[in-house]
């Protein structure tokens, strides 16, 4: 059975890292994958969902049943495997690039805040609240889409049309593909992007994705008036795809704003772009690592001990 997936923006903030090493100048999508366990660690301890240096897949008041559902891993784990608790705090706390969540804060009550240098913002969003309607039945309405889900493109393109502009200047068709036509952003389009943000309404300004992409934009456009260049964030759009046999299929696209191109007729119908599109991919899961099934690591009678605790008596 196919399933699609949605497209989607990965950004780093760029700069010399030991962990990272130089994995944001080649593939982020790669970076997103080595780094995610630090991510999920902190993210975790964020949402308050460590107990017994055991990082839980799901908050202490959700459904645990059956108990071979429950899925975590081990916090002591993640850190050897990084370097260690001193390597990595030496490397993050305190690093202007670390802004995910608050990170650069880095309070003593937060430990194993990690690689908030790196996110993602997602095309298809579930429905999103607003008041007693949800923000997709607003839209859907609004724009006269069928779509069950929110697309955060198709309100950014909304706002560019609006406003009559297609950035940066290289037009497109629609005019949002044109954001991410170069990989390093430039101050125009960050500023611009800031602006697509602030346009958005308040529900979609709220979006955790948006919030940690709001501060990146916002240490990159700082930075580049203090030292240009010196916190830059490069960006990959990574356009929709379908899952089909444990893999992950991509489909052919353009190599300029990265739209879908299929079949190719020697130019892009978004950005005219003439290059070669990028050949089609095909990538193993993405998967739930680093959880895994918790019986697997702590056995039955250890795992139903560990839930009991983590849901304060919750009967199991």
């Amino acid at each position: 059975m196919n399933t699609s997936t949605s497209a989607f923006l990965i950004w780093s903030l760029h700069v010399d890292c030991q962990i990272k090493e130089d994995g944001d100048s080649v593939d982020l999508v790669g970076l997103e994958r080595r780094l995610r366990p630090l991510r999920s660690l902190g993210v975790a301890e964020r949402e308050d969902r460590i107990i017994d240096m055991v990082c839980m897949d799901r908050p202490s008041d959700a459904d645990f049943e059956p108990l071979e559902s429950v899925k975590a891993f081990s916090v002591p784990e993640i850190i050897e495997t990084f370097g260690g608790k001193e390597f990595l705090q030496g490397c993050c706390k305190g690093c202007a690039a670390n802004v995910c969540a608050g990170q650069r804060d880095f309070r003593s009550s937060r430990e194993f805040q990690f690689a908030g240098c790196y996110g993602y913002i997602f095309d298809r969003y579930d429905s999103i609240q607003r008041g007693k309607e949800s923000l997709t039945d607003a839209w859907r309405s609004d724009l006269g889409s069928g779509s069950g889900e929110f697309s955060l493109l198709d309100c950014w393109n909304e706002i560019l049309l609006a406003k009559q502009e297609t950035a940066p200047s290289k037009p497109c068709d629609p005019p949002v593909y044109g954001l991410w036509r170069t990989e390093i952003l430039s101050m125009e389009t960050t500023v611009g992007l800031l602006d697509l943000i602030a346009g958005s309404c308040p529900e979609v300004q709220a979006l955790p994705d948006l919030v940690d992409f709001g501060r990146a934009l916002r240490a990159s456009l700082q930075s580049e008036k203090e030292c240009p260049q010196s916190l830059p964030i490069k960006v990959q759009f990574v356009p929709a795809g379908r899952i089909a046999n444990r893999f992950w299929y991509l489909p052919q696209h353009c190599c300029s704003c990265k739209a879908v191109c299929e079949p190719w007729k020697g130019r892009c119908t978004v950005c005219q772009s003439s290059d070669p599109p990028l050949p089609p991919r095909k990538r193993h899961l993405r998967g739930d690592r680093p959880y895994w099934p918790l019986v697997r690591f702590l056995g039955s009678e250890g795992a139903k001990n560990l839930v009991k605790k983590y849901t304060r008596g919750k009967s199991l």
